[in-house]
Formats: structure tokens, C-alpha cells, sequence
């Protein structure tokens, strides 16, 4: 086994406050920001769920995500995020913290173990806070890993990037199914049919 901090860097997320503009004439850039709800408990970011920040200077590249970074949230549930093309360019809030995998490792086995049983066990037994249950980036910088083969690594990832990409479908499905529903039901209201 691995600690976590022994085959990757960790990275604390932005406090938002430092940057955020509270006049709209301080506004200089306008980001899209993670937020707790944007993070769906499957491992993947919902990008309707982001927030605007509305930031009074620019922000420094190692609080944007870049692809390759996990994000791991850092209040329950605490689900990990393998960042691709497409959630490139995201604020992460203090809520969060980022890790960069080093060469040798997989950071899309890894992402995808920190979603697991075992890794959920291991921080749920380090929670701190009474009301909002969280854990700091120390904490996931313990994570004991696996060691297991590079190959192993890729093949796993791989494998379940696809199973990820399976839930979204599903999930865009029901999503339309959803609105077609409403869409029927507003015309029998408006019609009387």
C-alpha cells in the first residue's frame, strides 16, 4: 500500500471570499465555480449546478481545474472527480482540495478509488465537525492506495470512466423524460384534452 500523499501532490481549494467582487463594478472576470450540489455522488460534475463568481481579480491558475486533477470534496460524501477536457477551467472552492497524480500512478483508477467502500470507510473514521460532517486535506493525503500494476490501473479506470459515462446518459434520460412528462401535462392544462 500506498499513502496517498506518496504518489501525489494535494492542493487546498480557493477561500472564495478573498476574491469575490461585492460591488458589480469591482467584477473584472466572471468564473464558473464548483459547489457542493454540482458534484454528483456517481463521480462526475454537473455542469448545470455550477456557480458564477463574480471575481475582483484574476484567479491564479492552481485554484482553476485542469485535466488529469481530481477534485475531492471535502464534506460528506466525500466523492472524487477525474477532471477531463470538459470541466477544465473550474474555480475550486475551500470546500474542495486537488490532487495532482504523478506519472506512475492512474489518476482515473485513483479517482475512482477514492469513491470506494474502502477509501469511504477510512475518511468516514476521521470525520471532525458536529453539524456539517467534514475532513481536511491531511486526511486525504493519508489515504492508504493500492499497489497495483500501472496497467491494472488504466484498465480499471477505463473501465469505470465508462460505467460514469453510462449514469450521465441515464441520467440526461430521465432528465428529458422528466420534461416531456411536464410538457404533456402544461398542454392537457392549457388545451383541457
Amino acid at each position: 500500500m500506498f499513502i496517498l500523499k506518496e504518489i501525489a501532490e494535494l492542493n487546498s481549494g480557493l477561500v472564495i471570499s478573498r476574491k469575490k467582487a461585492t460591488m458589480s463594478d469591482e467584477v473584472v472576470k466572471i468564473y464558473q465555480q464548483l459547489n457542493l450540489r454540482s458534484i454528483n455522488k456517481n463521480g462526475f460534475i454537473d455542469l448545470q449546478l455550477l456557480e458564477a463568481l463574480e471575481a475582483k481579480e484574476p484567479i491564479d491558475s492552481s485554484y482553476l481545474t485542469s485535466e488529469g486533477d481530481i477534485v475531492v470534496r471535502l464534506t460528506d460524501p466525500f466523492t472524487a472527480v477525474y477532471i477531463t477536457k470538459e470541466y477544465e477551467g473550474l474555480v475550486v472552492s475551500s470546500n474542495f482540495c486537488i490532487v495532482k497524480v504523478n506519472d506512475n500512478y492512474s489518476a482515473k483508477f485513483l479517482a475512482s478509488y477514492l469513491n470506494s467502500e474502502n477509501a469511504s470507510k477510512f475518511l468516514q473514521s476521521k470525520l471532525q465537525g458536529s453539524i456539517m460532517k467534514n475532513i481536511n486535506m491531511s486526511t486525504v493525503a493519508d489515504l492508504p492506495v493500492p499497489q497495483i500494476s500501472k496497467e491494472r490501473q488504466d484498465i480499471i479506470g477505463k473501465l469505470v470512466e465508462a460505467q460514469i459515462e453510462k449514469i450521465k446518459v441515464t441520467d440526461r434520460i430521465k432528465q428529458l423524460e422528466e420534461l416531456r412528462i411536464k410538457a404533456l401535462l402544461e398542454l392537457v392544462e392549457k388545451t383541457g384534452r
